[in-house]
């Protein structure tokens, strides 16, 4: 009987020992892996702030370039204008070069009257 009982011991030791390394190990590999959640949260926190920095970022470079596109529109327009009314300014020019002409081939005719008249 005695015999019986210290075999029982015996296996209940075994098996309390073996379920103990059992829940060291099961306690160990739930630390690993929480250390490695904690690990890819982090990562992923990290991940989402740099992604909300950048569509920031971006969303202040669009509104940029819808200023510069708009600034850019103006400037063409603004060319445009100062084109045509350099165009206007050479055409009013061109006018008065001819007017110009006409008066110097006018007084130049008068002029030579004038010399035969003087001389008979």
């Amino acid at each position: 009987m005695e015999g019986i009982k210290n075999k029982i011991i015996f296996i209940l030791i075994i098996t309390n020992t073996v379920f103990l390394i059992l829940a060291v190990n099961s306690l160990r590999n739930a630390y690993q892996q929480r250390k490695a959640f904690e690990k890819e949260m982090a990562i992923r926190l990290d991940l989402d702030e740099r992604f909300t920095k950048l569509m920031d970022e971006k969303a202040n470079y669009e509104e940029r370039l819808k200023f510069l596109k708009q600034a850019l529109e103006e400037e063409r327009i603004q060319h445009q204008n100062t084109k045509e009314a350099l165009a206007r300014e050479k055409l009013a020019n061109q006018n008065l070069k001819e007017e110009l002409q006409k008066i110097t081939r006018y007084k130049e005719v008068l002029e030579e009257k004038v010399k035969e008249a003087s001389n008979p």
